[in-house]
């Protein structure tokens, strides 16, 4: 499989004509013929990546998808396998193979005769089914279920059936549309773990489509985020935690999310730049200060900061905790400063009541400026730090 290249898809669903024009829209962006499902979208996806797609229900992620599987007619723009142009090319000739969030099993097979099905349509002899079925079940652990019919499976064992059946046939694409949203969490972890052992021993190109960031950051080579029918920004899951393109992408990825502190004042000392953030100024770094003074004082600018790069101040009262949650020793604190709210995450033995006046200190090398008007973060970075997250 080559790169697969989108240039310029756009998706519209026309108008229910038999609507009445007083019957109110969905929100969304239109056009005269109908509704914008994706918006002038490229993107090149490198052969035998792990490519995930995330982003809230209704972005068009799995609009897109279809598109690339041709299950879903191009409203304009190119996809390409390589230099082949795809868009008029019939699904059963783009050696792809697909799991949906349904399993899809034939319920009058066995599990061993639904992986089966794909060889058997190819009239492929026997003894080679035989021997590739017998492969996948023990790849998969699941060769004790090889006489079971799907009525009698768990979700995550019919998922695992789907799986296999889509893998024997050895295509070039494999496409992943939510597979594992309706699964309990035990086996969404068994199955993320295997998909990517999976990866590694296939040489297929796997796009996987969920709004599960957890499922993101675990699985994918390479990660975008869509919203409203575009995509915010690409690149590796570090890329996009650590250095936000937009805020957007900042508050939708990571658990919890940047907090954002919107128009943060800024203030001039000698060559030094401070911020004015939960009743105290804190320095920036020398790189920062000289972006924000290039760019100027004037300017209006968002701050975002990791809840894990906010640390607590015993000595000051300055802030309120309105909830803590607690796992183990890691705690949640989601606090207030007059009207500002904004979420802490710590690891402590401290116990920490509501209610509670504590200090909150930012840790500013590492925080995103954004433009306030733009919402974007094209300038300034901030300090990547691998492993920051858990630390």
């Amino acid at each position: 499989m080559d790169k697969i290249i989108l240039e310029n898809l756009v998706k519209v669903y026309p108008f229910d004509r038999k609507k009445k024009k007083t019957d109110r829209k969905p929100a969304g962006h239109y056009t005269n013929e109908g509704m914008l499902a994706v918006r002038d979208l490229s993107l090149t996806i490198d052969a035998g990546d792990f490519f995930v797609l995330l982003g809230p229900s209704g972005c068009g992620k799995s609009t897109m998808l279809r598109m690339i599987a041709g299950l879903e007619e191009i409203s304009s723009g190119s996809i390409y396998f390589g230099e082949q142009l795809m868009n008029s090319v019939k699904t059963s000739d783009r050696s792809i193979a697909m799991v949906s969030q349904e399993s899809n099993l034939y319920p009058h097979l066995s599990v061993a005769e639904n992986i089966a099905s794909p060889l058997k349509a190819e009239m492929l002899p026997q003894a080679e089914i035989n021997s590739r079925v017998d492969r996948m079940l023990q790849i998969l652990g699941i060769n004790h279920l090889r006489n079971k019919k799907p009525g009698s499976l768990s979700g995550g064992e019919k998922q695992l059936t789907a799986i296999g059946r889509a893998l024997i046939k050895e295509s070039d694409l494999i496409l992943f549309d939510e597979p594992l949203s309706s699964l309990d969490e035990k086996s969404r972890n068994r199955i993320r773990v295997l998909l990517i052992k999976l990866h590694n021993e296939y040489p297929a190109t796997f796009i996987y489509v969920t709004h599960s960031q957890e499922e993101a950051l675990t699985l994918s080579d390479h990660m975008a985020v869509m919203n409203e029918g575009i995509i915010e920004q690409t690149g590796t899951a570090e890329q996009l935690y650590f250095e936000p393109q937009n805020e957007f992408t900042a508050e939708f990825l990571g658990m919890p999310p940047m907090n954002l502190f919107h128009s943060v004042k800024l203030i001039k000392e000698g060559t030094e730049v401070k911020a004015e953030l939960l009743g105290c100024s804190y320095p920036l770094t020398d790189e920062q200060s000289k972006e924000i003074l290039k760019h100027g004082l004037d300017q209006s600018y968002d701050l975002g900061i990791r809840p894990f790069d906010m640390t607590v101040d015993e000595k000051k009262e300055t802030c309120t905790v309105e909830v803590v949650e607690t796992i183990e020793d890691e705690h949640f604190l989601h606090m207030i400063y007059q009207e500002q709210k904004f979420i802490v995450a710590t690891r402590s033995t401290r116990t920490f009541l509501r209610g509670a006046k504590i200090g909150i200190v930012p840790v500013l090398e590492h925080a995103v400026f954004f433009d306030s008007a733009t919402k974007k973060a094209d300038y300034l970075k901030p300090a990547c730090i691998t492993g920051l997250q858990g630390e």
